[in-house]
């Protein structure tokens, strides 16, 4: 099993989020990520999702559709090994939960580190995601 860290970051939501339905998919959908339980992580989008991946080369693009966006989260996933990722600021409002991130790995294929910085947001309907937008700088 990959080693995913995503305690810090599951704090972090804890503090930046109030107790909502918003709160509660989304760590259900790090616990996913963390366990490498991507079938789990279906529930926590809509049929109709989008996710966009802007910056960092070795994960960008875009897809459409649960089915899509499910698949994409676990190749990316598989594309990167012992994360380290650390929420530094958090904004909740709307149906809009926004993240600015700070995270450290390596690419698996060439076990070279990386270190991304970027904003993350997640776009909510009926409490589940609809859309994910991350623009991502490689540093």
């Amino acid at each position: 099993m990959d080693v995913r860290d995503l305690r810090g970051t599951q704090a972090a939501i804890d503090l930046g989020l109030t107790d909502s339905p918003r709160k509660l998919t989304l760590r259900c959908a790090l616990a996913a990520i963390a366990a490498d339980d991507f079938d789990r992580i279906t529930s926590c989008f809509t049929e109709d999702c989008h996710l966009s991946i802007f910056g960092f080369p070795d994960i960008a693009g875009q897809w459409v559709g649960r089915d899509a966006v499910v698949s994409a989260v676990r190749s990316n996933f598989g594309k990167v090994i012992e994360q380290a990722p650390l929420i530094t600021a958090m904004v909740d409002h709307g149906d809009v939960v926004a993240m600015i991130i700070d995270e450290r790995g390596l690419i698996r294929a060439t076990s070279e580190q990386y270190h991304i910085r970027g904003s993350i947001w997640f776009t909510f309907r009926e409490d589940r995601i609809c859309r994910v937008d991350e623009f991502l700088c490689v540093v």
